[in-house]
């Protein structure tokens, strides 16, 4: 089916290509969040966004989403953005921002390892 409302920004892939909802969706968006925040830019390209975008605007669908799936595999963040004191947090982020949602941790497991960051570094205090 085709989706008619995401961000681009933080959307996968799968989400835009209108596969069903899943939670592995969220844990997708929120590294995509995390990213941004650790990063200050977008985890995708700027044109991963237009092709996803294109999805909801293009007159033919089919090439839409063949320009998507393109441009979605070869979909690679640059985790060497990252601030080395955050470094603890870019193996869940590589885990959050995988291309196969099958790759992506259960959501449970990314709220532990995140709070053991947030105690361990002292981020909010």
């Amino acid at each position: 089916g085709k989706v008619v409302q995401f961000t681009s920004e933080y959307a996968p892939g799968e989400q835009v290509l209108g596969d069903p909802a899943e939670s592995s969706m969220d844990v997708y968006a929120l590294g995509a969040a995390l990213y941004t925040m650790l990063t200050r830019t977008p985890v995708h390209s700027p044109k991963l966004i237009e092709a996803m975008n294109n999805i909801t605007t293009s007159s033919d669908l089919s090439r839409a989403e063949k320009d998507l799936e393109s441009v979605w595999d070869s979909f690679k963040p640059d985790f060497g953005r990252i601030d080395s004191k955050f470094s603890a947090a870019v193996s869940d982020l590589k885990e959050m921002l995988a291309r196969d949602p099958e790759d992506r941790p259960e959501a449970g497991s990314i709220a532990s390892s995140l709070q053991k960051l947030v105690d361990k570094r002292g981020l909010l205090s």
